[in-house]
């Protein structure tokens, strides 16, 4: 069974050797039935999000449809948008329309999927975020061909200025250090040192291979590849891989857009027809989704605490129940009680309510602490 994945630093299209996959649902988009009838009209429930009318997300929905990607844009389906559900716009997908459980609601060329690596060299390691930054940069953002055949995509992703969640990696040494908690403090600074290392080997500027990393460890997904007798796809969100010999990094246009939620997933990512050339990356309704809906995703197939979430995209959720199971099991670079912080959560609370006084990372110190603290009781 053969899945391209595309990486334009090889002379073809490199072919990935996959086995046995849950098979999807065949992708159909059906017309939503209306909601009026004998005359009388169902009044329109409030918008929850405002339609990206970007030219640079235009000029991807086109690269894609372009490709045969279905189901994106505002006519198929799905759309990017900004939630108004949140005091500042989040970009994300969105229903336009509305999904049955089981449905497909958009669909991605493998052909569109940048690899991040080279699958005949992959072992039973995925390589860290940082190697997979390091390709970015040079099968794609700084290669003269591929950054004009990707500058679709590549012009959308974040920037320093625009659509960026700094992770930890971007914090100065003493907000590191008021993150307290051991497991985190530790991952940040080893990926710090991976990146001045690796930079340094590569001749490239530390900030540009932190930020590609970055990109790495926030949008991309991975899929590990074993033996070729059964292998399925490990993209952030699920895996029953067991074993694999070959791992990679890639990134899949369009829907590395959707967001994250620890207990309110709408949608998994399958591939479909990963026996085909013609493969495809999905997105597919694990419940029903009501027109208008987000379009939410559980990084990390769903079990990824806090302190994961935070250094590898840069965000604390609300809730995550995840994060109980961790600190119930104490290990040695936990925090193991709550007498054991520097402060109280009410200390933290009272700390946050200080507004605008505070930066932009503190406050991500601070929600973090808070999170961890509520997670005890």
């Amino acid at each position: 069974m053969m899945i391209r994945v595309t990486s334009m630093s090889f002379s073809s299209v490199c072919l990935l050797v996959i086995g046995l996959l849950e098979q999807a649902a065949p992708f159909a988009v059906k017309p939503s039935r209306s909601g009026g009838s004998m005359g009388f009209s169902k009044s329109q429930p409030m918008p929850t999000y405002t339609p990206d009318k970007s030219e640079s997300s235009a000029k991807l929905i086109d690269f894609l449809l372009s490709k045969n990607a279905a189901g994106i844009g505002a006519g198929g389906g799905t759309e990017i948008g900004h939630s108004m559900d949140t005091a500042s716009p989040v970009r994300g997908l969105f229903a336009s329309k509305s999904f049955k459980k089981g449905d497909i609601l958009c669909r991605i060329p493998s052909d569109c999927a940048l690899a991040l690596a080279d699958p005949s060299a992959a072992t039973s390691e995925v390589g860290s975020p940082t190697d997979g930054g390091l390709n970015f940069l040079e099968y794609y953002a700084n290669n003269p061909q591929a950054s004009v055949t990707w500058a679709p995509y590549l012009e959308t992703l974040p920037r320093l200025d625009s659509n960026f969640d700094p992770t930890p990696d971007f914090f100065a040494e003493d907000e590191i250090r008021e993150l307290e908690f051991p497991r985190l403090i530790k991952v940040v600074e080893s990926r710090k040192k991976e990146v001045e290392e690796l930079a340094q080997k590569s001749g490239l500027s530390s900030d540009e291979l932190r930020f590609a990393t970055c990109l790495v460890t926030s949008r991309a997904f991975q899929i590990p590849v074993d033996d070729g007798t059964a292998a399925n796809l490990d993209d952030g969100v699920r895996s029953t891989v067991s074993k694999p010999k070959k791992n990679i990094y890639v990134m899949v246009p369009y829907l590395d857009l959707a967001n994250h939620s620890s207990d309110q997933s709408n949608v998994d990512m399958h591939i479909v027809d990963p026996e085909k050339d013609e493969a495809w990356f999905t997105l597919r309704a694990t419940r029903p989704i009501k027109k208008g809906k987000e379009i939410k995703l559980a990084y990390g197939k769903g079990v990824l605490s806090s302190v994961e979430l935070l250094s590898e995209y840069g965000f604390v959720p609300e809730t995550n129940r995840i994060d109980s199971y961790m600190l119930k099991k104490g290990e040695e670079d936990c925090i193991k009680s709550l007498d054991e912080w520097k402060t109280t959560l009410e200390e933290d609370m009272a700390l946050l309510a200080e507004g605008d006084s505070l930066t932009a990372n503190m406050r991500k110190v601070l929600e973090f602490r808070c999170a961890l603290k509520r997670a005890y009781k």
